[in-house]
């Protein structure tokens, strides 16, 4: 069974190598008022807003292609209406650790973060106030929620207008994009971006016939394993029993 998913993944590996080669990248309006979000640039940007809405896409998903032109229309209505919301986007496959840290299982996938870093009274009538450092507040805490079903510019914009996204339960903190759990998932996207770069390395470096003939090499290799296997399989099952040889006593007996 082992040995059949190998030769499965082997098999594939090539057609998902050359899959992501063709792959011309989304348009990008230059004058869009959607920010590319970044592994390397999420915390620095997301942290100097209160409130955002980010999609995550592909450039192979030929729906995030069609929902391109409609996220610009609705970032730019967001820009020129609700100036304290501000809308970015993240490309799935050049930022594995993202992905990882949201979750991401379908495409285009969108998401509200609302940063709940709000001052501290100890009573509505005093007006007395817990009023965080810069440093406390340099990491803000983002409460996330999906809407994923909200997709459709004029209802994504009406929740974010009228605040009906407050409706939405917000993930829990423990599954939260900037929980723990998410952050050890990054680290485990981190690693798969390094494999990534080292396939791309070889397909930029690396003539194909070569790669061909290093996979023939491998299936070939994996199939002599599973004969070798089969047969030792094979030998042990009609393998004669052997009788323990009888001691002169219990010759005698028999005499």
């Amino acid at each position: 069974m082992h040995i059949t998913k190998l030769f499965t993944i082997l098999l594939l590996l090539p057609l998902a190598l050359s899959h992501r080669t063709n792959n011309s990248p989304i348009p990008h309006n230059p004058l869009s008022k959607v920010e590319i979000l970044t592994d390397e640039n999420f915390s620095a940007i997301v942290n100097s807003n209160e409130e955002w809405i980010i999609e995550f896409y592909a450039n192979w998903c030929g729906a995030c292609r069609n929902y391109a032109p409609q996220f610009d229309i609705f970032a730019g209505k967001v820009h020129d209406e609700l100036p304290g919301v501000r809308v970015g986007k993240v490309d799935v496959d050049a930022n594995p650790s993202l992905t990882s840290k949201f979750y991401i299982s379908s495409l285009p996938s969108v998401f509200h973060l609302k940063s709940n870093s709000k001052l501290k009274c100890d009573s509505e009538e005093s007006g007395q106030c817990d009023i965080k450092s810069e440093k406390q507040t340099s990491d803000k805490y983002f409460e996330v929620r999906s809407l994923q079903a909200q997709r459709q510019i004029d209802t994504l914009f009406a929740i974010i207008r009228d605040e009906t996204w407050k409706d939405i339960e917000p993930w829990n903190s423990i599954w939260s994009p900037f929980g723990i759990i998410a952050k050890a998932l990054g680290l485990v996207g981190n690693l798969g971006k390094l494999v990534n770069s080292g396939i791309d390395f070889a397909l930029e470096r690396i003539p194909w016939w070569v790669l061909v003939i290093i996979m023939a090499v491998l299936i070939f290799g994996l199939a002599l394993v599973a004969v070798w296997a089969t047969v030792s399989e094979s030998s042990e099952m009609v393998k004669p029993e052997v009788k323990p040889a009888k001691t002169r006593r219990e010759t005698k007996k028999v005499q």
